[in-house]
């Protein structure tokens, strides 16, 4: 701590310096970009980039074990994250819902879309160490999101850390015991 800090005489004026931006005005001098990309509708500011960056992919009911279904996601997943994919994906979003698109636009376009009744967003195994001089990380539980469209969707987080898996599960129209059943298959699948 500088010693203008401990008397309160920083204000940090580096900080928050305001400067003219040429598409958004006067803003704060260090959120001005050297480049502006135009986000595809206007209706959220992090909606298209997560469903590119996620991937969407369809798992069919019934008919195969777990694990070919594992496989399966993570293999159309890899093609979903694929440059020339998001880039596609980029090209139809932005054909479909121009930046200049109103929000009512903007979310009947994508309540027209179809809708999944459950999304697992798995972190994977986090690469933490769980000692950390006397203290020790117990679990780490997440993601925990909550999405729109529709209502009774459920969404689950999923992470490993320490060899432990966790599971969280919301929805506004959560399912009683649907993590209990997630267990269940995934214990009778490993035997």
């Amino acid at each position: 701590m500088s010693l203008r800090s401990a008397l309160g005489l920083d204000t940090r004026a580096e900080r928050y310096t305001y400067g003219h931006d040429e598409f958004a005005g006067y803003t704060a001098a260090r959120r001005i970009p050297d480049r502006w990309v135009q986000t595809t509708c206007g209706y959220c500011s992090v909606g298209c980039g997560m469903f590119i960056g996620a991937g969407t992919v369809e798992v069919p009911a019934g008919g195969r074990k777990l694990w070919e279904d594992a496989r399966c996601v993570v293999d159309n997943l890899r093609m979903a994250r694929s440059p020339a994919t998001v880039a596609g994906m980029l090209q139809w979003i932005a054909a479909e819902m121009p930046p200049t698109a109103a929000k009512d636009s903007a979310a009947a376009y994508f309540a027209s879309q179809p809708q999944s009744s459950a999304v697992i967003s798995n972190l994977g195994v986090l690469p933490l160490a769980v000692e950390y001089g006397p203290l020790r990380l117990r679990a780490v539980w997440g993601p925990a999101m909550l999405t729109n469209l529709p209502a009774d969707r459920q969404t689950i987080g999923v992470s490993t850390c320490g060899g432990q898996l966790r599971m969280v599960h919301q929805s506004y129209e959560p399912i009683s015991g649907l993590l209990e059943s997630i267990r269940e298959t995934l214990l009778t699948s490993c035997v």
